[in-house]
């Protein structure tokens, strides 16, 4: 006793509680939901029995008894959501952990000066680390081979404190596809727009074969049947280098590898040129419009002749007029193909083709393979990647390419074979001399590419149905050139949405929102930005919440409490009981309840009445979207699946016989025998929304038990659930130790009846 001599108990009895356990809500209602899962689904089931079991391992550690475990998700958002538990007088938040963070750090908190620095940089760091807000968006959704650049636009969010981020971030893009080595393109969000373009070159050998040209000069315009080839494209966010963060060079890793689209490969949109250097040679020109900054593969095709047996030929290529030459990639599995570049400026360069049973640095197998051309097949030797250059003002009227062929016929298979090539193509002669082959390129001005609408997020939860508050979500527009030029023209476009029964959208394309007034929810709902003649088109999923709402009554028959009676006067009873729950706390003690009350009834003689049961009400709501296409149902998280909805339309719950029962808030409560429906009303019409029938019995229960814990704190832990997309688990729990001096604890009082029900007086 010696050990807690001077720590003080005390009673806190207040109006019974609105749930039977503790309290958890968010602090802004709509930026999440607690879910109610169905026991039938399996995977949430071994979830709930792993938590069990480590609730289980809570109370048995001594220090504190875990009270809930809620499962919720949270509403995509820029701003942090925050959860609160409240048990009685006690209260406790926590913050959702974001899933990644920039670190926001000043040049001074990596200098080496001394504890001094080291130390206010670490607080620094902690009181200014940013919640990493950063979407990507494919400016094309397919890539054609005639066009072969993947464009990805990066939007890294503002903070939304205002807090200016100091550090910089880089972002590397990387497409696959199946047993290709990963490309990558980087670049590094800047500006007010806080935008930037990655790209990457998506090779020839990524498509399937062309149809090879026929020899009389007609193209097979059909190509053989193959299966659809996809590029999986992902991003990782990076911090690059303090002192040279400009190089966009990956240094610390913030957010790992996340894939995010699934961009099919397409065939070219328009048939090629062909241009042949002779009847053996024969290179494939796209015909579509070339502007700045473009690229194009020309692949080369090989059709010998049936008394040629060509070992080697050598294509010289040579660009004017703002042309690049940025190398050549081997098309074929039967020869091998070497690339130099002449000049820095990539204006030359040079290509030799070996026949693999002719190369001398190739494998022996291959060599005795005994490969041949004379079997008058047409191969599709190798692929040139061409590029506009960006400074082509000048050169409107198009770019030109000059390549000459040369050939070597079934020579000596050693190392002279290479010296005797660098000695014919030095002087310039062979034996059948060079081939020319000449073409024009056309280029255009810069243009738009891509109109692009873009949202942080593309979901929209139409709570504005329930509550009669407007849901909006914030959308910008972008324009990406054909030179991957970004400018933000969100105030010079207009917008319309397709169903304004589904979704709405701001005259200014500055938002779409949804006000309560639609009918329906949708997976595809299409808003249309227009932007001069261009145009450009949004997909969002708009979900609805299904009519009828569930209200959950725990104890949807109530019962009274014999030998329990209370004032029918409630609203005088409760300002008194107000009064002398302050007097309880006031030091007087709880014998000091003052000359007008004697055990809680007062001295004034006044009509009385039974006191009946009580139950807490909860409201859900299973939230759903209608593919417009198919008609297809799908349901948020799962069918089975309800979201609290409690808070939204609290101020919309009643009951519809008064006399019956009385809601207070979250609490049902009886008041005289009979059946009534606790129900849910629409903002927008009036009409019941959601309904549930109670019953007031006349049988009556007793008081069995009086169980009585200490409490002394309350904590709340929240934790990431891998089984939910943005779910998350909040577990509650108090301590009912007290271990320091002059330590306050609260008495938990809870009553349990005859029918087995408990109602706390908290």
């Amino acid at each position: 006793m010696k050990k807690f001599q001077g720590i003080t108990l005390m009673l806190f009895i207040a109006n019974l509680s609105i749930t039977f356990c503790v309290e958890v809500h968010f602090e802004t209602p709509d930026s999440g939901f607690f879910l109610k899962h169905s026991p039938r689904q399996n995977a949430l089931t071994s979830a709930s029995s792993s938590s069990s079991a480590l609730s289980n391992k809570a109370r048995f550690s001594g220090s504190g008894s875990v009270l809930s475990t809620d499962r919720f998700t949270v509403v995509q958002t820029s701003q942090p959501v925050s959860i609160r538990a409240s048990y009685g007088p006690f209260s406790t938040k926590q913050t959702v952990p974001a899933r990644y963070i920039v670190p926001d750090v000043l040049d001074s908190a990596i200098t080496d000066s001394g504890s001094q620095n080291a130390t206010a940089a670490l607080i620094d760091l902690q009181q200014s680390n940013l919640h990493l807000d950063i979407s990507a968006h494919v400016v094309k959704n397919v890539i054609a081979r005639d066009s072969p650049v993947l464009r990805v636009l990066f939007h890294a969010g503002a903070d939304p404190g205002g807090h200016v981020q100091r550090q910089k971030i880089c972002v590397l893009l990387h497409a696959s596809s199946t047993n290709r080595a990963p490309l990558k393109g980087r670049c590094m969000p800047e500006g007010e727009d806080g935008v930037c373009v990655a790209e990457v070159i998506i090779p020839a050998n990524w498509w399937p074969p062309l149809p090879a040209p026929e020899r009389d000069g007609r193209v097979n315009g059909i190509p053989p049947k193959s299966p659809q080839r996809i590029v999986q494209v992902s991003y990782s966010v990076f911090e690059p280098p303090a002192r040279s963060p400009e190089h966009c060079e990956p240094k610390v890793q913030i957010q790992p590898l996340t894939p995010f689209a699934r961009i099919p490969l397409i065939q070219s949109q328009l048939p090629y040129k062909e241009l042949r250097a002779d009847d053996t040679l024969t290179m494939m020109i796209p015909q579509q419009p070339l502007y700045p900054m473009s690229k194009i593969h020309v692949p080369v095709f090989l059709h010998p002749e049936p008394d040629q047996n060509i070992a080697v030929f050598i294509v010289r290529a040579r660009v004017k007029a703002g042309m690049r030459i940025l190398g050549a990639t081997a098309s074929s599995d039967e020869w091998n193909v070497s690339v130099e570049k002449e000049n820095t400026k990539h204006t030359v360069a040079r290509v030799t083709a070996f026949r693999k049973d002719q190369d001398p640095d190739s494998p022996a197998e291959t060599n005795r393979a005994g490969l041949s051309t004379s079997d008058n097949r047409v191969l599709e030797i190798f692929s040139w990647m061409l590029e506009v250059a960006n400074d082509t003002k000048e050169h409107w009227d198009g770019g030109r390419i000059i390549w000459s062929v040369s050939y070597v016929h079934d020579g000596p298979k050693s190392k002279d074979l290479s010296a005797e090539l660098a000695v014919s193509t030095s002087t310039a002669t062979h034996e059948e001399g060079r081939k020319k082959i000449v073409a024009k390129i056309d280029i255009q001005k810069d243009d738009i590419q891509a109109v692009l609408p873009i949202a942080k997020n593309w979901e929209l939860m139409n709570t504005a149905v329930l509550t009669g508050r407007q849901v909006s979500q914030a959308m910008k527009v972008f324009i990406v050139s054909q030179a991957g030029k970004v400018a933000d023209v969100t105030l010079q476009s207009s917008c319309t949405a397709e169903d304004e029964s589904v979704i709405k959208v701001s005259s200014s394309c500055s938002s779409v929102y949804v006000d309560g007034s639609e009918v329906g929810g949708s997976s595809n709902a299409s808003v249309v930005v227009k932007y001069g003649t261009y145009t450009g088109l949004a997909r969002f999923t708009v979900w609805m919440p299904e009519f009828p709402l569930e209200v959950s009554v725990a104890d949807f028959r109530l019962s009274q409490i014999k030998g329990w009676k209370i004032p029918e006067d409630q609203s005088s009873m409760n300002g008194k009981g107000k009064l002398r729950k302050k007097r309880a706390y006031g030091g007087g003690g709880w014998d000091n309840h003052g000359s007008d009350y004697v055990n809680g009834v007062s001295s004034d003689r006044s009509i009385c009445r039974a006191r009946y049961q009580q139950s807490p009400v909860e409201v859900y709501a299973r939230f759903l979207a209608v593919d417009q296409d198919s008609g297809r149902v799908s349901y948020l998280i799962s069918r089975r699946t309800g979201l609290r909805v409690t808070d939204l339309v609290q101020p919309l719950l009643r009951v519809a016989d008064p006399k019956i029962a009385t809601l207070r808030g979250r609490t049902l409560q009886g008041r005289a025998m009979g059946r009534t429906d606790v129900q849910v009303l629409s903002p927008i019409t009036g009409r019941v929304i959601g309904a549930r029938e109670v019953r007031v019995g006349s049988d009556k229960v007793t008081i069995t038990r009086l169980q009585v814990k200490v409490v002394s704190g309350l904590q709340l832990s929240i934790t990431n659930d891998a089984s939910i997309e943005n779910g998350y688990i909040a577990e509650t729990s108090v301590t009912r130790k007290l271990t320091a001096q002059y330590q306050e604890g609260l008495l938990d009082i809870d009553l349990e009846f005859s029918d087995g029900s408990r109602t706390p007086l908290r």
